[in-house]
């Protein structure tokens, strides 16, 4: 239920706005980790690998969220 919750609070600013990469990186996807670790602050801590890795992969397969804020964007031009 986290990660769903998670995916979805930024849907609505994706689906708008095309977010740079660094405010989904730095913030975004930092904030996910922090809540999903439980570990404020610790940015490279051993251990804390990033969530949109594939589970194959050792991660949780969490959205890419660049890609997926291009898709959302992506999806009003096709209905354009």
């Amino acid at each position: 239920m986290i990660k769903f919750v998670l995916q979805t609070i930024p849907a609505y600013i994706m689906s708008i706005f095309l977010l740079p990469n660094s405010l989904i990186d730095v913030i975004i996807e930092k904030m996910m980790n922090e809540l999903w670790w439980g570990i404020v602050g610790c940015t490279g801590c051993w251990g804390i690998i990033n969530l949109s890795v594939n589970k194959n992969n050792g991660g949780m397969s969490f959205k890419d969220l660049t890609r997926f804020n291009v898709a959302m964007l992506g999806k009003h031009g096709w209905k354009f």
